[in-house]
């Protein structure tokens, strides 16, 4: 159970979990403190610091995007980018109660037939 120390190290947009009861539960609650005890969110906003600064010096010197080399290890991984564009590695099962899901995005969802 999560008490309310645990959730002192998050941030809410006022409202928001009044709002959403259903998604902001015990179980999530629980879950988003365990990932900023683990020190991932210092770690998020890290990387993205780094991101906007690549992002800004790219713009400043006008260049264009240019994509890793397949050769390269992608950080944090022992997959190289050309595995990870292939597919070539395996992830956690898939949970049952995601592993069919209906999104439609130019009109009303529909089940597949």
């Amino acid at each position: 159970m999560t008490n309310s120390k645990d959730l002192a190290a998050l941030e809410f947009r006022p409202g928001v979990r009044e709002a959403y009861p259903d998604v902001y539960g015990p179980e999530a609650l629980a879950a988003l403190a365990a990932l900023a005890a683990a020190g991932v969110e210092a770690e998020r906003r890290q990387l993205m610091a780094e991101r906007l600064a690549r992002r800004s010096e790219r713009a400043r010197r006008r260049e264009p995007i240019v994509f890793l080399d397949p050769a390269a290890a992608i950080p944090g991984t022992a997959l190289t980018v050309a595995q990870a564009r292939a597919g070539d590695f395996t992830g956690g099962e898939i949970p049952a109660d995601l592993a069919r899901q209906w999104i439609q995005g130019t009109g009303p969802g529909a089940r597949p037939r």
